[in-house]
This record gives structure tokens, sequence and C-alpha cells, in this order.
């Protein structure tokens, strides 16, 4: 009998341990003041399987305080739906999300309401980026220069280049591109920062645009999206 009590209590203090370490702490939105709530926004869109994923955090003061839980009148929505609320223990915070299939509404916006029956409407810029081929060529020893559609890079933008390696998707890597400062509808890419060795992949470029000008109270807030383009193939040599 002893033994049996023992191994029941070892197994539920266990599950305590478990549980207690995989939750993820948070604060309910109507026991903070309003004004010192720090909301921030992403939106991450996928063009070669038009998927939009579009998530929001919010924080006591700043991004690093505790997560809040949106609760009462308080919630969160991007383009008239509301987001769905979860822990998301890789980051140990509390953050609502919403996924779609379909073509990209670059006029869609978040509104987030307070527990003061306050609304917040912010519209992210997400920029496209394409390239003009469904396939090129990258050389390692020269300078590569490919042109694209899409708005021009703001200076607060930046753009990476994934190279995946065709039959193996584990391969991959990544390199930096720039603006052209001669010819803004063309990218430059060194062949001296290509690491991948020669051989047949897929590429897709990841636009990436941020900012703190956002629509908040006095804590202010952040934005970030990211538009990842059509994959093309690509054959890179030595």
């Amino acid at each position: 009998m002893k033994s049996t009590i023992f191994n029941i209590t070892l197994a539920t203090f266990c599950l305590i341990i478990f549980y207690g370490c995989s939750s993820v702490e948070t604060v309910k939105s109507d026991d903070v003041e309003q004004r010192i709530i720090f909301p921030q926004y992403f939106i991450h869109y996928n063009a070669d399987d038009s998927t939009t994923v579009a998530t929001a955090k919010f924080n006591v003061n700043n991004g690093a305080g505790a997560s809040l839980k949106l609760v009462g009148g308080s919630n969160v929505k991007y383009d008239g739906e509301k987001l769905s609320g979860a822990a998301n223990k890789s980051d140990n915070s509390y953050q609502y999300t919403l996924r779609r299939h379909g073509a990209l509404n670059p006029k869609s916006a978040f509104i987030y309401k307070n527990n003061d029956e306050q609304e917040f409407a912010n519209q992210l810029q997400i920029n496209s980026f394409e390239l003009n081929t469904t396939k090129t060529e990258l050389s390692k020893s020269i300078k590569n220069s490919l042109n694209f559609s899409g708005k021009t890079l703001d200076e607060n933008e930046t753009l990476e280049c994934v190279m995946t390696q065709c039959g193996n998707d584990e391969n991959s890597f990544s390199v930096s591109c720039y603006q052209d400062n001669d010819n803004t509808r063309t990218i430059i890419i060194f062949g001296e920062d290509i690491e991948a060795p020669a051989g047949e992949y897929e590429i897709q470029f990841v636009r990436r645009n941020s900012s703190s000008e956002i629509s908040a109270m006095e804590r202010g807030g952040l934005w970030e999206t990211e538009y990842l383009s059509k994959k093309v193939k690509a054959l890179i040599i030595n």
C-alpha cells in the first residue's frame, strides 16, 4: 500500500512540475492600467502558398514586460476577424493569431479594443517583392544583378535571399541582398557572399519592414511585416 501511495504521489508531483514549467505566466488585461499596455503587431505573408499569418502580442510597459491576456471586453481583430489567443512556449509569451489563405490584402488593419473601450487601428505596411523571372543563374565569382517587381526598398527595410538545395530541404543558406543605387528596380547579390556550394536551388526572398510608429497609448508599441516571395529556380555556379 505504501508503495502504491508513493507512486501516485510521485506521478502527481511530476505532473505538477511538468505543467508548471510548460505554462506561460500572464497578467489579465483588466488588472493593469490601460495606458501602460505595449502592443506588438506582426504580419507574415508567403506568396508561394498565399498564406497570411497575423499575430498580436500585448505586454506591460514594453516588449520585455509581462504577457497580457485580454479579458472582459478587450479583444484584437485583423481585417474584421477576431484573433485567437494561445500560449507560445517558444518565447514564453501569450499571443493572438489569425491564419488565412488567399491573396494578400495590403489595406487590412489590426483593431485593438482595450478594457476602457478605447479602440486603436493600425494598418501595417507590407510591400511585395517578386523576381521578373521563374529561373535564374547566380555566380559565386561576380556581382549578380536581378530585376524585380514591387515598390523600391525603403531605408528601414531589409531583404534576404534564402537558398534551398533541390531535393534536400535541410540544406539551406541565407545571403543578404542590396538594392542597386543606379537602378532601384534591381537587386545585387555579391558572389563572395554566397556560401552555398554550386548546384540547383530554389530561392525565395524575404522582405522585412518594421517601425515603432503606431497608434497606441503612452508606452507606444511596435509592428513588423514579412513578405516571402514566390520560389524561383536558380543554378549556382562557381
